[in-house]
């Protein structure tokens, strides 16, 4: 798994309503959501991943509390329902 597929069910979502409610997404509408997560996160962290290498691996890695600031969980799940929308209508 990526450094990004695999924290989110490993606790680096902030919060554990936002982990496990891409869990249970990803168990009823299957790995397209895991997809649009990584995407809905990097997304959330775009702005901070401009820079050096180093600086890009403490933001991924969660800065210094370990896990992400994506926003409020109610916004990111949205934005994850987004892209798993984007991605059917593709198909």
């Amino acid at each position: 798994m990526s450094a990004v597929v695999r924290p989110l069910i490993s606790g680096r979502l902030a919060g554990l309503e936002a982990a496990a409610r891409v869990v249970d997404a990803w168990a009823f509408e299957g790995d397209a959501v895991v997809v649009a997560a990584a995407a809905a996160v990097l997304a959330r962290l775009e702005a901070r991943l401009y820079g050096a290498a180093a600086e890009v691996r403490a933001v991924l890695a969660g800065g210094e509390s370990g896990v992400w600031d994506l926003g409020p969980t109610e916004e990111f799940v949205a934005l994850v329902r987004a892209m798993v929308d984007g991605v059917g209508d593709a198909e």
